[in-house]
């Protein structure tokens, strides 16, 4: 007798992250820039969109440090926290110490989130332009 083997079906989130992925080109790049009171801060954006804005530093080589941090996290399981409040979905980025590195902007929607999610997930590939020349 022949014994079948039962195919485990894939985790749901596993699922629609392949679907989101499929959908939505990823290319996402970090933009370093002069905010208020000439301090420094950066950006994640994908395809012009804002995903995470970091806090702001004194220094500009401070805010190239975050990204290079960010960039080391992110391929950790457990550096990407999801949550709701008030319906709104966001993510923060936290280093294995569990220190928040970043938190992205709300999403309307979880699809968003998502896509954001896997942005950050290839930070380590992004670009990282400065605009403060």
């Amino acid at each position: 007798m022949v014994e079948e083997k039962k195919e485990t079906p894939a985790p749901k989130v596993q699922k629609a992250q392949k679907v989101v992925a499929k959908a939505v080109k990823i290319t996402p790049k970090f933009e370093v820039q002069v905010g208020p009171n000439h301090m420094y801060l950066w950006r994640m954006l994908n395809g012009g969109k804002v995903l995470m804005t970091s806090k702001v530093f004194p220094v500009k080589e401070d805010a190239f440090a975050a990204i290079r941090s960010v960039k080391e996290s992110v391929p950790s399981k457990s550096s990407i926290e999801v949550k709701t409040d008030g319906g709104k979905h966001f993510f923060r980025v936290k280093t294995s110490s569990h220190q928040v590195l970043a938190t992205s902007e709300c999403f309307e929607k979880s699809e968003e989130c998502e896509i954001a999610v896997l942005a950050a997930r290839k930070a380590p590939q992004a670009v990282v332009i400065d605009r403060t020349l």
